[in-house]
């Protein structure tokens, strides 16, 4: 099959080419370094390589269409009955393989040799494809130096976990490292002990998994920023409408809290705020934002409006669905 396939011309190949998964097209690469070439110079575009190093498995996985499950996998973990079924090459190294599962589209792949082949097999698969950005989670106590390689100077997103008892210095300069940073997302923050570097105050989009106070939102200057779990009362949420109110933040676009199972008290939460109900000449029903892999789309039908003496317009919002509150500015005066 290879030999015909290079013998094809080189629009046909292409076309070929665009009609296989990418796990098939990995596999095809394979054959020889002829072919390795060949598919090469089509330049299949994918979205960021996603790399996770955890404390059970690590992960390096690849897609090109939105969404969250992904088209190419190596999956690095503890297998202690396992033995090597095949070899994959990879620019001078070979990666030992103890199960290929076609349905997931995964490589597996033994936990010891993940930080020393991480870096030659990022440079293949972006050598291979046309893509040269990644996307980063890693528990905190497992970023090594490998992690501030120039490979990863392109990384969007950034995750991180375990952040409790463990020096802040080293995320510190795992985000300096980072100049591209769209997307940070850290474990907890308390305010008390954690406070972002001034980098983290450029990057657009904060995710929080525990935060403990109402400040941080105002001391970062994201465009968007979600807490998944907190003790906000609706008393300091009613503090945050009059705050965004009196102020002039023009890239601020939105807070997402989770945990809200059940809408709040709206009285308490708009108390001394002027408001008004969803009018369709007045914006959209449907919030719409692009995420690092897939779009996400809000319904605002039911929220309540806000409009600030600039003129900027903003929505307050229970999301049903996620179980989310939205606190959403629209781009454009209303």
């Amino acid at each position: 099959m290879g030999v015909k396939l290079l013998s094809l011309p080189r629009v046909v190949f292409a076309q070929v080419l665009r009609e296989m998964q990418l796990f098939e097209v990995f596999e095809l690469s394979q054959v020889s370094k002829n072919m390795y070439t060949r598919i090469k110079r089509v330049r299949r575009k994918l979205k960021p390589i996603t790399v996770s190093h955890g404390y059970s498995r690590s992960e390096i996985s690849a897609t090109e269409s939105p969404g969250c499950n992904f088209d190419l996998n190596f999956r690095f973990e503890q297998r202690m009955d396992s033995v090597v079924i095949r070899k994959l090459n990879i620019r001078d190294l070979k990666i030992e393989v103890s199960e290929k599962i076609e349905t997931r589209k995964t490589f597996l792949c033994f936990e010891d040799q993940f930080l020393t082949v991480m870096i030659p097999l990022l440079k293949h698969l972006m050598d291979l494809f046309n893509m040269k950005y990644t996307t980063l989670l890693v528990n905190y106590d497992r970023i090594s130096e490998d992690f501030f390689h120039p490979v990863f100077h392109k990384c969007v997103e950034l995750n991180t976990f375990s952040l409790s008892g463990v020096p802040d210095q080293c995320l510190y300069r795992l985000m300096e490292s980072k100049p591209m940073l769209k997307a940070l997302n850290i474990g907890d923050l308390f305010e008390y002990r954690f406070k972002l570097p001034l980098t983290a105050r450029t990057i657009p989009r904060i995710l929080i998994e525990f935060a403990y106070s109402v400040c941080p939102v105002f001391v970062m200057n994201q465009e968007m920023i979600t807490i998944l779990h907190h003790d906000y009362e609706v008393e300091s949420l009613n503090w945050l409408l009059k705050f965004w109110l009196s102020e002039r933040n023009t890239k601020f676009q939105k807070l997402t809290l989770g945990c809200f199972w059940t809408p709040p008290n709206f009285d308490v939460l708009l108390k001394g705020v002027k408001y008004m109900e969803w009018d369709e000449k007045r914006r959209p029903r449907y919030y719409e934002y692009q995420e690092t892999y897939f779009p996400i789309k809000i319904d605002c039908k039911d929220g309540f409006d806000l409009r600030r003496d600039d003129g900027v317009l903003a929505t307050i919002a229970h999301d049903k669905e996620r179980k989310m509150l939205h606190f959403i500015v629209w781009n454009q005066r209303q």
